[in-house]
């Protein structure tokens, strides 16, 4: 709470500098309609970027020698227990102790022996996801938030002397809920646009895919890990690249100005 006040004065004090007077003269509405003070709007304004780190915290924790379970500890919420993470054709939904056993590399019992190599970080393994495009809107209330980033990444990796690399495009949608007086994840989309061989032409691969009869939709059929199909579902969400069907980059909807929760959509069912 100290650190946040005195950030709150370092952003008020950029307000004055810049001319602005402290007070109600040049405050504009939330989305609940309230008119805003200097101070709302340099709360407003940390909280952004307070989101900002959350995902850069995501973005470091989750890479190869990085640490999922710090990042479930620390940026992820602990108090809903209708926490979601989905991905192109599955979501799993329950509270932070599902998400520990099928989020990332998962813990425990579900761990292999390649998802222990990308943790860990071996030698050859290399993986991250960069955070591009921010649009980060905070409910008027101040309780919840949207955000949505375009991510560019790439993965390698080395087994039994083999080795194979990717590129890769994604979308994040993201609600966030405030908890303690701090930005947590509470529902957390990712939308595969393409993974290519970093050997291969994008476009020919694509149409060398699409000649596979033997794909199917949805996530390729996943399944849920064992134990935990009851939070399990197979949904499609996106329409990755395809030599059949045009780009949609507003797929999913951007977020935009909201009052409260109850007014806007969860990016779990986008």
């Amino acid at each position: 709470m100290k650190m946040r006040n005195l950030c709150l004065v370092g952003v008020l004090t950029c307000f004055i500098v810049a001319g602005f007077a402290v007070d109600n003269s040049f405050a504009r509405k939330n989305a609940c309609g309230k008119e805003m003070t200097a101070q709302e709007i340099a709360e407003r304004a940390l909280d952004v970027a307070e989101i900002q780190n959350v995902m850069s915290y995501h973005a470091l924790y989750g890479a190869p020698g990085g640490n999922h379970d710090t990042e479930l500890e620390l940026i992820w919420s602990h108090k809903r227990d209708d926490i979601t993470f989905a991905g192109n054709g599955y979501i799993y939904k329950g509270p932070i102790d599902v998400h520990q056993n099928t989020y990332g590399y998962g813990t425990g019992k579900n761990k292999t022996e390649n998802s222990q190599m990308m943790a860990q970080g071996a030698a050859g393994t290399t993986s991250f996801r960069t955070l591009t495009t921010p649009i980060i809107v905070v409910a008027g209330d101040g309780k919840t938030a949207k955000a949505f980033w375009y991510t560019i990444g790439w993965q390698a990796q080395i087994q039994n002397g083999e080795g194979s690399a990717i590129w890769s495009m994604e979308k994040y949608a993201i609600d966030f809920i405030r908890e303690d007086d701090a930005w947590k994840i509470w529902h957390f989309h990712v939308y595969n646009d393409w993974d290519v061989p970093m050997t291969k032409d994008l476009a020919q691969y694509a149409i060398e895919k699409s000649k596979n009869t033997d794909q199917k939709a949805g996530g390729g059929g996943m399944q849920a890990k064992k134990g935990y199909e009851k939070y399990f579902t197979a949904k499609t969400f996106n329409e990755p690249y395809s030599v059949t069907r045009a780009a949609n980059p507003l797929k999913p909807r951007p977020p935009v100005a909201y009052c409260t929760f109850s007014d806007t959509f969860s990016y779990a069912d986008e």
